[in-house]
This record gives C-alpha cells, sequence and structure tokens, in this order.
C-alpha cells in the first residue's frame, strides 16, 4: 500500500476495526514529527484512541518529552549531559505481556490475509523494482536463522534466549554464516567478508544484533 500515513492508517484502523493505535513519542526530525501528529489527528478523528510510548532511559531528564521537556532545555556541553543523567534513574524495560486474548467484537474475516499483502505490495512496487529483483538477489545476511523464528513462540524463545545469554552469545549462536563467498547477494557477500576473520558478534554494532534478529518477526506482528 502506497500513500500518506495520514490517509493510510485510518483507513487500516476501521478496515480492521481496532480501537486502539499505539505511537512513538514526537520524533526530533521535523518532517517525521509533522507526519506523526498528522496521522495521530487523524486517527483521533477516525475514532481510534492514541496511546503514545517512549524509548527514553530517563523519562525524568529535564529534556525528556515525558517531563514536558524541550530540546532546549539540553545542556551546552557534555560534561554537563552526563552530570545530570548520572543523577537520574534509568527506566527498567517492562516484563514480557502474558498471552493476549482475542478482542471482543472484532471481524476477524476484515483482517486482509497474508495472500492480499503480498497481492497488494506487488502491485505498489515500481516496475523496474521488479525486474531488478529478478536479475539480482538481494536476500539479506543471516536470513535462513532469522526466518526460523518469525512464528509467534519460535520469536518468543529467541528474544528469551538473547535476554539470556547476551548479546555476543546470541549473535556466535544465531547468527552464523552460511554463504562462504558462494552468494550472489551483495548485502550478504560485505557481511560474510565483515566476519571473514572472526565472530559475527565481534563486527556487530551494539543494537544490530537484535535488530536483524527481531525485525522481521515484529513486521510481521509476530
Amino acid at each position: 500500500m502506497r500513500g500518506r500515513a495520514s490517509d493510510l492508517l485510518p483507513e487500516i484502523a476501521i478496515a480492521c476495526g481496532a480501537t486502539v493505535c499505539y505511537l512513538p513519542e514526537d520524533d526530533v526530525d521535523g518532517s517525521m514529527r509533522a507526519m506523526q501528529r498528522t496521522a495521530g489527528a487523524r486517527l483521533c478523528e477516525s475514532g481510534v484512541e492514541l496511546e503514545r510510548w517512549s524509548q527514553s532511559l530517563r523519562p525524568t531528564a529535564p529534556w525528556s518529552p515525558q517531563s514536558d521537556g524541550r530540546l532546549g532545555t539540553l545542556p551546552l556541553s557534555f560534561d554537563e549531559y552526563v552530570a545530570i543523567a548520572r543523577s537520574l534513574p534509568v527506566t527498567l524495560p517492562l516484563g514480557k505481556p502474558g498471552a493476549l486474548s482475542a478482542a471482543s467484537g472484532v471481524d476477524p474475516t476484515a483482517m486482509p490475509t497474508l495472500d492480499q499483502l503480498l497481492c497488494w505490495a506487488a502491485e505498489a512496487t515500481p516496475s523496474n523494482v521488479r525486474e531488478a529483483r529478478a536479475r539480482f538477489d538481494t536476500s539479506e545476511p543471516y536470513a535462513d536463522f532469522v526466518t526460523s523464528w518469525c512464528g509467534e513462540t519460535e520469536a518468543a524463545r529467541a528474544v528469551d534466549e538473547y535476554c539470556d545469554e547476551g548479546r555476543e552469545a546470541f549473535a556466535r549462536l544465531r547468527l552464523r554464516r552460511t554463504h562462504k563467498g558462494s552468494t550472489r547477494s551483495l548485502h550478504c557477500a560485505a557481511a560474510d567478508w565483515l566476519a571473514a576473520d572472526g565472530s559475527v558478534a565481534e563486527v556487530l554494532g551494539p543494537r544490530e544484533a537484535a535488530t536483524r534478529a527481531f525485525t522481521p518477526p515484529l513486521v510481521l506482528g509476530s
């Protein structure tokens, strides 16, 4: 589906019978912030309740939106920032939710099927992109491993393993090299080249293992 978020989100919410939509707090980027606010306003006009959430580690900081702070309240130097941040408590992550019950009054047949979603995606894809995909391999690194935990139960088990074992141990075990020079995907080849002389865990960024491992399950709603 292509179009403005402010038009598409209310249509999707109405089509699937959603009554609540979770939206991140205003982004620091001006264009993204404007899009969030416009889409949020349109959702409210459509009768959808809006819940905002934040990734802030220190929501009590004077510059945090949750404390009615503004970007202008940021300290002028990094040393001042550190001095203030060290004195503030860090918000602990919430525990994982329990089993979710089916929403009452929602018609499950109103939800688009996977085949419908794939059909819409194909229709919205420009022809030159489809031609390029037919000619070049666009596989992402570690796709063989990541797709194995895209189901709800497997995704929950992988998250527990990541939290219990830690980032490096999880990456060493789960994100192994598979192509070893035989891949036609430049993306995979680049990842293999980075890890050629050592473990994958040693070359990934601090958040990269979690991002690569759990983005597909989250996109699928697992």
